[in-house]
């Protein structure tokens, strides 16, 4: 996905939540939709990019589309419910799909070879077109029993140990690779419980 279509989606996206929120077609609202897709598509002119910028929104979804100088066309989609958020972003370059909240859930292509601590609630789940993974949550263990188990875990799965450090009794960052794929798992311990990062795709 290009970075500078990215940055700007997002701030977009942002900026119609904030001032318009995603509710009803008053004609303030109409106006608002029409002064950000401005505002994309002057931040994409500013490097070098032509687009024509298309925002809707209802009660509970908001898209926009991005159509380039070259016909390429990118859509982002975020569906918004009292469980949390849903986000797609499809371009020429792929798909990038996001998940937050309570209703975030283990994609079904997530590697079976990637360990998974028992129990942990998830908060975001973000998936790159099959090839990359990051989810992020939280656990009430103890942080060096998660560590140990990831550890144990990791190495049984058959990944290979590349750096496992502990920057305090707190922190602890655990990198590995296997067959071209990279996974990194970063623990923190704040307010009582085990924040959780996990990270895999290709080298």
């Amino acid at each position: 996905m290009k970075t500078f279509a990215l940055k700007e989606w997002i701030a977009g996206i942002t900026c119609c939540l904030i001032v318009a929120g995603c509710g009803s077609k008053e004609p303030e609202t109409v106006i608002q939709e029409k002064a950000v897709e401005q505002i994309i598509e002057r931040g994409l002119a500013q490097e070098g990019k032509t687009a024509d910028v298309n925002i809707n929104q209802d009660n509970d979804s908001l898209s926009i589309t991005v159509k380039d100088e070259k016909d390429g066309q990118t859509t982002t989609t975020m569906n918004t419910t009292e469980d949390g958020m849903q986000m797609n972003i499809d371009g020429p370059d792929g798909t990038i799909k996001m998940q937050s909240g309570p209703q975030a859930k283990i994609p079904e292509a997530f590697p079976a070879d990637v360990p998974l601590y028992p129990d942990i609630k998830l908060q975001m789940v973000v998936q790159n077109e099959n090839q990359g993974f990051t989810l992020s949550g939280t656990l009430s263990d103890d942080v060096n029993t998660v560590a140990e188990f990831f550890k144990k875990s990791c190495v049984e799965q058959g990944w290979t140990e590349v750096m496992v450090m502990a920057q305090s009794s707190e922190m602890h960052m655990l990198n590995y690779k296997k067959e071209g794929r990279v996974l990194s798992i970063m623990l923190a311990l704040a307010n009582g419980e085990v924040g959780v990062n996990i990270t895999t795709g290709l080298e």
